[in-house]
């Protein structure tokens, strides 16, 4: 299970599903064009209300590389 926390909530890995602060959240590759993955970024996007979106971005040397790989898998 991946577990980060920030400032505002945590992200949490449950039953194939992303969740931030207990929203279900998308998650999409970004600058994915280095070899290795190198400057690769994921945007994770979640809604707080109704047509509020946000996004965090998170890039590829913030996580281990497991838990990159998890992330990867959730991609929509």
């Amino acid at each position: 299970m991946l577990w980060n926390k920030f400032r505002q909530g945590s992200l949490k890995m449950l039953g194939g599903q992303l969740f931030f602060k207990g929203l279900v959240c998308d998650v999409t590759l970004l600058y994915n064009f280095l070899p290795l993955g190198i400057g690769s970024t994921i945007k994770i996007s979640y809604f707080e209300e109704t047509m509020q979106k946000r996004s965090i971005y998170i890039p590829k040397n913030a996580l281990s590389h497991e838990h990159w790989q998890q992330l990867l898998e959730r991609r929509t």
